[in-house]
């Protein structure tokens, strides 16, 4: 059985924020907003309390409320891409059905997959009115729960696990990757992300061949 459909994860694998460790998108929006030390202080508060992601979520959005849309964009695009993307993604969208699935936010997530032109995009949504944030969101992937999402998006596609590759690069892939028909870790944060797939990659120009080798 071949393979159908890839997820790809997006802060830290398809885009690389460098402004944080965490390379995301959550911190490049409220970086841009000038708001590094609220953010900083509620990663620091939510980061050992992940049951309750969607406060964290929540929080975050509370305080980008009247933010302007257009000048948060302007400092964070373009994406930084990651090794390889551009060049591989329209051999990758010909051949197989593609997904962003990230506990990141829309107006990145959105924009990539737009700009790569990845079929199926689910993300955390920063709800806007008039050009501004209104301070509220839609927690839509919480941060331990994007296997059980994924289930749930596979059944509606009508495609077996075992028929997804996924990539990912941090421990909140662990699970998806291990659980799916070829977990790839791109850039793999810790040791066990690493183990949970069953091969590593640090170009996305590598994909295709690693696609071969175990679907022959």
């Amino acid at each position: 059985m071949g393979i159908k459909l890839i997820v790809f994860d997006l802060d830290g694998t398809l885009v690389k924020y460098e402004n944080s460790i965490w390379y995301g998108s959550w911190d490049a929006v409220g970086y841009a907003a000038g708001l590094k030390s609220e953010f900083d202080e509620l990663t620091a508060y939510y980061l050992s309390r992940l049951d309750l992601y969607e406060d964290w979520v929540r929080a975050n959005a509370e305080l980008l409320r009247g933010t302007s849309v257009q000048e948060i964009e302007k400092k964070i695009f373009p994406p930084p891409y990651s090794r390889g993307v551009w060049e591989v993604m329209p051999i990758l969208t010909h051949r197989y059905k593609t997904m962003i699935l990230s506990s990141g936010v829309d107006i990145v997530a959105d924009r990539v997959r737009d700009e790569l032109g990845i079929e199926l995009c689910l993300s955390n949504r920063l709800l806007r009115s008039d050009g501004l944030f209104t301070g509220k969101a839609i927690c839509r992937v919480p941060l331990q729960h994007k296997l059980k999402i994924l289930r749930e998006e596979v059944e509606r596609l009508q495609i077996n696990l075992d028929e997804v590759c996924a990539v990912g690069d941090n421990e909140n892939d662990i699970s998806v990757l291990r659980s799916v028909g070829l977990g790839v870790a791109f850039e793999p944060r810790t040791e066990e992300v690493s183990e949970a797939a069953k091969v590593s990659i640090e170009d996305f120009r590598e994909l295709p061949d690693v696609l071969t080798k175990f679907f022959r």
